[in-house]
């Protein structure tokens, strides 16, 4: 099949934009674990009906309130653990973002990213982690699908329909965009 040309050839994207995703993926991965930890430290907080103090509840200032609260020391020990996994998480967080930043400092399709409302630098090192070399799309249409931000259309006979966009396509570069859209109606009338 393949001397025939019968075979699709496939893009194998290069090392760096896979160390580009890897560390895209990391960062999602540290995101869900800070999400994570405050949602059970927030179920603590309904289970005993305790009202969190006015303000941020998870500021690094008030773990000594959350270590004080009216609870089995079990559940102190798990408190413990999720204050500690919110530690690590944002720490995480922000050593990626700060590899990040040094990638894009030298990556000059970054800087016409940020021209875009609502593109900041997780979503741009996204956006081009997700692309990888642009020039493999023959057209606008083929990223798009790529993206799996396309209309669905369902065309039969005389029938033609169309509905909600299809989500067959990378889940990161999709909600991105869709994230970055969400902030572009937010801050420019445009």
């Amino acid at each position: 099949l393949h001397a025939k040309g019968l075979l699709t050839g496939i893009w194998v994207p290069p090392q760096d934009v896979r160390d580009l995703r890897t560390l895209v993926a990391q960062r999602e991965k540290m995101i869900a674990m800070k999400t994570q930890a405050k949602n059970r430290l927030q179920s603590t907080l309904h289970r005993y009906h305790i009202l969190p103090p006015e303000g941020k509840p998870f500021d690094p200032d008030l773990h000594t309130w959350w270590l004080s609260l009216p609870v089995s020391k079990l559940e102190l020990v798990r408190i413990k653990s999720d204050l500690d996994t919110l530690a690590f998480s944002q720490q995480q967080i922000a050593s990626i973002e700060t590899c990040m930043a040094a990638w894009a400092a030298h990556d000059e399709r970054v800087a016409l990213l940020f021209q875009l409302t609502g593109v900041g630098l997780v979503t741009a090192v996204t956006v081009l982690a997700a692309v990888g070399v642009i020039q493999r799309f023959p057209d606008a249409d083929h990223l798009v699908g790529y993206s799996g931000l396309g209309v669905r259309v369902h065309d039969s006979g005389l029938t033609s329909r169309s509905g909600g966009i299809t989500k067959a396509g990378r889940r990161d570069l999709r909600a991105m965009l869709v994230e970055a859209a969400q902030t572009g109606v937010i801050h420019d009338p445009r």
